[in-house]
């Protein structure tokens, strides 16, 4: 019977030996902790999924600990004595930006990180980070600010602690602004920019002397500004850049859908919309780009103060959509020493001038293809300035009689500068692969290039349409 008794104490021994190590285990298994913190808080197994349980997170925050991504998505972090983002041990850390963050923190920096950490956006991502002390720190390792809008602001702007060789700042497609009393990107290894370049000050550089941004030797403490590199081309007086090159409705005043495809030079307008009402504003310029598209899908609208398209560069207006270029005292369409293809498609054109050259100089060519064209200018001539109007396989239509004067490189009726409404329309009227035998009325709706078109008349954008055999221009 002793026997027993001892057997029962011992397996009972060992069996509350394995709960406690089932318990413990437990536990350390719920406070598996990754490397960070977020607002003094320790970012865990139990609370990764969502860290605005933590006080002072709002919005969406959240980690991913398989790729070590810290997501921002429209999202306030505030703190007080401690950093918003504190990265310990957590090496290769992303944090990821969605939306428009805001970062505010009082007796501690903003975002500190003691292993290599890179903050990423989508584009149109921004974050603003606001300390007393400084705004971004990071010490011995790298820091990499990639494809986002970024502002950092404090005593110091950007900055490193230790003086280590590792302490190097990159930023790559970015709008940075960092501005510090004390330095406003200072005490770093070194500064690499990739796709972009210190726009403010003028002449400011990174000085290896006095490791920080600087102007003849001094650290720049007020604003610095560095810009992602632009292509040439400005959408409502804003530069298309590498940056926001694939959405442009993050420019404001454009919405619909926008984008460049810096490869084959073309700019998309898919049922846009771009207004820049302000007092000199200008809708969409190409300052530098040769062989520049313009592609249009559905119904686009350009409006704008001052010209509504300037194209300094040769430059095609194409697709099945359409266009409407407006200038409320100027220029609809300004083609300054470049010549321009208007090529099967439905361009309307109205301001001061319609459609203008500058002088009239040799290279300033218009060529319309296979399109319809509506222009005019009220206050000096509706298609003017040109050294040459080439109409391939369109003709002017209205007013009946204009034609294009080369002496006045303008069109012209009577000898006179027209500044009505100037129609031009493609010579087609009929479809010839339209099967002969089909009668009229079941013949259906074609574009210019005679595809078939499913869509109804009325869900169409403006154009011409063979409709049953007939021309049909519709505005």
């Amino acid at each position: 019977m002793k026997h027993n008794n001892s057997t029962r104490q011992v397996s009972m021994r060992i069996f509350l030996v394995l709960i406690v190590m089932m318990m413990s285990s437990a536990f350390v298994m719920a406070q598996e902790k990754y490397g960070f913190k977020v607002a003094g808080v320790d970012v865990t197994s139990d609370n990764y999924l969502d860290l605005t349980e933590i006080n002072g997170v709002s919005g969406k925050v959240y980690f991913d600990p398989n790729t070590r991504t810290l997501t921002l998505d429209n999202a306030t972090i505030e703190a007080n004595d401690c950093n918003a983002i504190l990265n310990e041990t957590c090496n290769y850390l992303l944090i990821e930006l969605i939306g428009t963050n805001t970062i505010n923190v009082t007796n501690s920096a903003g975002i500190y990180t003691r292993e290599s950490t890179v903050i990423l956006g989508d584009g149109g991502a921004k974050l603003s980070v606001k300390s007393d002390l400084c705004a971004l720190l990071f010490g011995g390792c790298p820091l990499e600010i990639n494809n986002c809008w970024l502002e950092a602001e404090g005593k110091w702007g950007i900055s490193a602690s230790y003086n280590e060789a590792e302490e190097v700042l990159t930023i790559r497609n970015s709008h940075v602004e960092a501005t510090g009393s004390t330095g406003s990107i200072c005490d770093i290894a070194g500064l690499k920019l990739e796709g972009c370049y210190i726009d403010i000050p003028s002449k400011a550089a990174y000085d290896a002397d006095t490791k920080s941004v600087a102007v003849n030797g001094e650290t720049v403490t007020s604003k610095v500004v560095i810009e992602p590199n632009s292509y040439g081309i400005y959408i409502a007086d804003k530069p298309v850049t590498t940056l926001n090159y694939k959405d442009l409705t993050s420019i404001y005043g454009v919405s619909g859908s926008a984008s460049y495809d810096p490869d084959t030079r073309t700019l998309t307008l898919d049922n846009a919309t771009i207004e820049r009402n302000s007092t000199d504003g200008t809708g969409i310029v190409n300052k530098t780009v040769s062989d520049f598209t313009v592609k249009l899908i559905g119904n686009n609208t350009v409006t704008a103060d001052l010209a509504s398209m300037v194209l300094n560069q040769t430059s095609t207006i194409t697709g099945d959509g359409s266009l409407h270029l407006t200038s409320k005292r100027f220029c609809g369409l300004d083609m300054e020493s470049a010549s321009v293809t208007i090529d099967n498609t439905s361009l309307f054109v109205k301001g001061g001038y319609g459609i203008a050259g500058y002088i009239g100089a040799k290279s300033e060519v218009l060529t319309m293809r296979n399109s319809y064209v509506e222009a005019e200018g009220t206050g000096s001539g509706s298609i003017s300035l040109i050294s040459d109007l080439i109409l391939d396989n369109c003709a002017i239509t209205q007013p009946v009689g204009a034609e294009f004067d080369a002496d006045q490189k303008a069109v012209v009726l009577n000898g006179e500068l027209l500044k009505s409404k100037v129609v031009i329309e493609p010579i087609t009227n009929s479809i010839g692969t339209v099967t002969a035998d089909v009668p009229a009325s079941k013949q259906g709706i074609y574009n210019l290039n005679g595809v078939k078109l499913t869509q109804q008349w009325n869900d169409l954008p403006a154009g011409i349409y063979i409709v049953d055999g007939v021309k049909r221009v519709k505005n």
